[in-house]
């Protein structure tokens, strides 16, 4: 039986895993476990959050790190016009108790930044982006 789950959603039959998987927010909790599944798996990845992280230093295989504030088009256009993506996950958003106590940089994080990647995807590919959230 083939391998199921968010990590083979973006794979096609056309052969293009030789392209990256960006990932926004790919270095909170569920960003992080399916960065981890997507390097396994052989994908080149690309991480796109505005927090550091040292998670992968001594990995054998890193991801690309790109910190990035997702509310920026500019930054976000220069991400997408930089790279060979053929997928986006996009998991990036602001909590619900940070938000709660900066509505609008929630709005901010959590609206604006996905129209960016919305937008991003729409005007530069791929045709493929997966939107997930939790709590934000």
């Amino acid at each position: 039986m083939p391998a199921t789950g968010p990590a083979t959603w973006c794979a096609e039959a056309k052969g293009r895993y030789n392209m990256a998987k960006l990932v926004t927010g790919g270095t909170g909790f569920i960003g992080a476990c399916l960065v981890d599944q997507l390097l396994e798996r052989g994908d080149e990845v690309i991480v796109l959050d505005r927090m550091p992280t040292n998670r992968w230093d001594k990995a054998a295989k890193k991801p690309k790190f790109v910190m990035v504030d997702i509310t920026s088009w500019s930054e976000v256009m220069n991400v997408f016009k930089e790279n060979s993506i053929d997928c986006v996950f996009h998991l990036a958003g602001m909590l619900s108790l940070p938000a709660e106590a900066n509505p609008w940089a929630a709005f901010q994080v959590n609206v604006v930044g996905t129209m960016n990647m919305l937008e991003a995807v729409r005007l530069l590919g791929p045709n493929k982006l997966i939107f997930a959230s939790t709590t934000a």
